[in-house]
């Protein structure tokens, strides 16, 4: 049915929108582990444009929360009656972190609410003290009309929205009566350094942060550039003006307005400079009896997410009846989810795998080995967090914990004497590795829409965006300057492998060529002890 009005809806709000002050688009990257920091600052500005004068506005809140998700088919053994497999579908969702913002308008900072299955919220470390009135600013000071219980109303425009007073006494209601124009209030909170980091990309499990503000007001009714009966009022200091809403009321739709708005918060952790996983050479040997002996290298325990890892695999024959049919690389990615009752689920995923099967010069024509093979090469990481999800232990495995591996197989065939006939022979090492984010390395997540009617969040499959790109036109300038504002110089997050090995290599014939010049032009004008003494 199409509904038929005697004029246009007029939009009251436009423009409604959530910064957050960080050099990555909408992204917290936290630098170390919870133990090595203290609490994460956030900090933003919400932004939106009111095309009606004096819109009654109640509050402008905000929250951040952070939803823990599992929705999967759990598949179980078979019946002893007969041979069908029971199934189980786990969907749970709960709240694992909150933060919420009163009244933006009187108040910057947020109030932290921790939810750990049924334990009480933590409590908030700034409260007012009872029967003052507390000055936000200490510009202003409230004053109401008449006396006793009742309300007031104060204009608010672009010019004094940072500076109007907060009023804690409950026996004054107050109002805000916003005028025309466009306005930005910020906001500020400290969240706990032990805050669960985004998990995106696992199919069966999410913890994902929204952050939605509201603006709760009612509209004038009278036509929207008609003056109503403001009555008379009061001016405070700095030119507030302060009414009795007895005065106002009638000129007000009764019926409280809402306009609402959402903005996905990633979350993520990476790595120190002094990390001892960086530095952690990973290497796994063996000797085989009168067969072989095998090294596998990995430069380094830690691996950023999208970069490019080297591989040192070196094989010693013992015999020269040995062929190498084959070498395998595989990367599992291991995870286990606990659900509100304390019954834990695993699964794991090949992220990739990758074989080599011909070798070149490094053996003979039929693969056989008739010296030492020394084979360098490397794997390049999947550079998404929908493929691969960064190693971590939520709330110490309470929640989520991911792990990841790489799994080496070698192949070869020998030759065995006595039943004259080649024998296959396998070789099966694995490598545990911490796959992390690097902010050096430009990898994607996945993009994600909101739901404007009920705020649920939706994944466009396919399409993806980039996370560390600092040339993102849509981040206010002022918020984009300086890209390790919180990272102290030992704090910072580490290069990739690459970026360390960068260096120019010098030659030491190349040394020792530029040192006989240096000498030999010295020695050209060192004068004789002839010519010194004379």
């Amino acid at each position: 049915m199409f509904s038929i009005s005697s004029k246009p809806q007029t939009i009251r709000i436009k423009d409604h929108e959530i910064f957050i002050n960080s050099p990555y688009k909408d992204m917290i990257l936290i630098v170390g582990h919870p133990l090595e920091n203290d609490k994460i600052p956030l900090n933003g500005v919400i932004n939106f444009t009111i095309n009606v004068d004096k819109l009654l506005v109640k509050k402008v809140s905000m929250k951040l929360t952070g939803q823990f998700k599992l929705e999967f088919v759990q598949m179980g053994t078979k019946n002893s009656g007969n041979n069908t497999k029971g199934v189980a579908v786990v969907k749970e969702k709960a709240p694992i972190f909150e933060c919420q913002w009163d009244n933006l308008i009187t108040k910057q900072d947020g109030e932290v609410t921790i939810h750990i299955n049924n334990l009480d919220q933590v409590p908030n470390e700034t409260k007012s003290s009872p029967g003052k009135s507390s000055l936000y600013g200490g510009r202003f000071k409230l004053t109401r009309n008449g006396s006793g219980s009742g309300s007031a109303i104060i204009d608010v425009t672009p010019e004094n929205i940072n500076s109007i007073p907060y009023q804690s006494q409950s026996s004054t209601k107050i109002q805000y009566r916003f005028h025309k124009g466009t306005y930005s209030i910020p906001f500020r909170a400290l969240l706990p350094n032990d805050i669960p980091e985004t998990i995106e990309g696992l199919q069966s499990g999410s913890i994902l942060y929204t952050l939605e503000s509201n603006i709760d007001c009612k509209y004038n009714n009278f036509n929207d550039n008609e003056t109503d009966n403001d009555g008379n009022g009061s001016t405070g200091p700095s030119g507030v003006s302060i009414y009795n809403t007895n005065n106002l009321m009638g000129t007000y739709n009764p019926k409280m307005s809402q306009y609402h708005t959402y903005r996905y918060l990633r979350i993520l952790r990476t790595l120190t400079m002094n990390n001892l996983n960086i530095d952690e050479e990973m290497c796994v040997s063996n000797t085989l009896r009168d067969k072989l002996q095998y090294e596998i290298k990995i430069p380094s325990r830690a691996i950023a997410i999208g970069s490019s890892v080297p591989i040192d695999i070196k094989i010693f024959p013992f015999t020269k009846q040995m062929k190498l049919n084959k070498i395998s690389v595989v990367m599992i990615q291991q995870y286990f989810m606990k659900d509100l009752k304390g019954s834990v689920y695993d699964n794991e995923i090949i992220i990739f795998k990758k074989s080599m099967k011909s070798f070149g010069s490094l053996l003979l024509e039929d693969n056989r080995l008739f010296k030492e093979l020394i084979l360098n090469s490397k794997i390049d990481i999947p550079r998404d967090l929908k493929s691969v999800t960064q190693s971590c232990s939520i709330r110490d495995e309470k929640y989520i914990q991911v792990i990841h591996k790489l799994q080496f197989q070698l192949q070869f065939k020998r030759f065995d004497i006595e039943l004259n006939q080649w024998k296959n022979l396998e070789i099966r090492a694995t490598i545990p590795v911490i796959l992390y984010v690097s902010p050096h390395v430009n990898i994607m997540g996945r993009i994600v829409f909101y739901d404007k009617m009920n705020g649920k969040i939706h994944f466009r499959t396919g399409e993806m965006i980039e996370l560390f790109n600092n040339n993102d036109s849509s981040i206010p300038a002022d918020m984009s300057r300086n890209q390790y504002q919180y990272y102290d110089d030992d704090d910072r997050p580490p290069p990739t492998y690459e970026e360390y090995n960068r260096d120019q290599l010098v030659i030491p014939s190349t040394i020792h060529h530029h040192l006989t010049t240096m000498v030999s032009n010295l020695s050209g004008n060192i004068p004789s002890y002839e010519q010194a003494t004379s």
